[in-house]
């Protein structure tokens, strides 16, 4: 038996599908990190609020404008599984979005930080 067939019990819940929200300063900018660096493209976008989808993705990233006086998020952890991290931080480094540097400091570690 699997792992996750051994947690499941018959009246768990059946999640089809998954969001990460995040508030963001400039939904426009963030969008186009997804969209040109990550592969997502926008499913939904109204100018304060972007829902960004990949055909692969088991998550949809939702992006969504910080109110006045809002606090940005703390300990939000956004994780990408991919199957060759060396390559995809490679080609991060080449194509110079500003999270790239970060990467690189923290290439031996699970991730890279803020």
């Amino acid at each position: 038996m699997s792992s996750r067939a051994a947690w499941r019990h018959a009246d768990a819940v059946n999640i089809i599908a998954s969001a990460v929200t995040l508030s963001v300063d400039d939904v426009a900018a963030s969008s186009a990190f997804f969209t040109t660096h990550l592969g997502f493209h926008e499913s939904v976008a109204n100018g304060a609020y972007a829902c960004l989808v990949r055909p692969d993705a088991v998550a949809e990233i939702v992006l969504q404008l910080r109110q006045a006086g809002e606090r940005p998020a703390t300990g939000v952890v956004v994780t990408f599984t991919v199957t060759d991290v060396t390559a995809e931080h490679d080609r991060l480094v080449r194509e110079g979005p500003p999270s790239a540097s970060r990467c690189a400091r923290n290439r031996g570690r699970s991730g890279c930080s803020r």
